[in-house]
């Protein structure tokens, strides 16, 4: 039977996105400001032109501020946790596929939990004030890494079922 789980997690809007954004918008707002101005000052002929271009890139301003509505997929099957970046609800990228059999390490996160220096640490966790899980393993893109995740009780319960038997044992809920 094979067994298929997916969850999807927004990841929270956090100040640094949101100044992202607005810089983003005052560009496009100043650059097509000064696009008109110029049009209109320099050659008035081309005013319509200038408007076009102002549109486009204010239009071109909201369309790159979406990415930053940032979600993860977590996708279980048969096995296999695949982690999937979602940036504003149309681009899709994968960041790590996981064997759960080749996990090494799963527990609960927090801010005093030191990560080896060597492996790659890949953040996939929703950034609320959530409970968090981290889990060690070889990813065939990064080598040897952690993951930060955000899992709800199913999810959790499904991974937990499926670990090696010697990390099971030392899960702590």
């Amino acid at each position: 039977m094979d067994t298929y789980k997916e969850q999807l997690v927004k990841k929270a809007y956090t100040t640094n996105d949101f100044l992202r954004k607005t810089m983003l918008v005052i560009m496009a707002l100043s650059i097509s400001g000064l696009l008109i101005v110029l049009a209109i000052i320099m050659a008035p002929q081309f005013m319509l032109m200038g408007m076009f271009a102002s549109g486009f890139i204010i239009y071109g301003a909201f369309y790159f501020g979406k990415d930053l509505q940032i979600e993860y997929e977590y996708l279980y099957t048969n096995g296999d946790l695949d982690i999937d970046k979602i940036m504003g609800q149309r681009k899709r990228k994968r960041l790590v596929s996981a064997n759960i059999k080749g996990v090494t390490e799963f527990a609960r996160y927090s801010e005093s939990v030191e990560f080896d220096d060597e492996k790659t640490i890949v953040d996939a966790s929703s950034g609320f004030e959530e409970e968090h899980w981290y889990m060690a393993f070889t990813s065939k893109k990064y080598g040897e890494c952690y993951l930060i995740f955000t899992p709800n009780e199913e999810m959790l319960e499904l991974l937990i079922d499926n670990l090696p038997v010697a990390v099971r044992a030392n899960v702590k809920r």
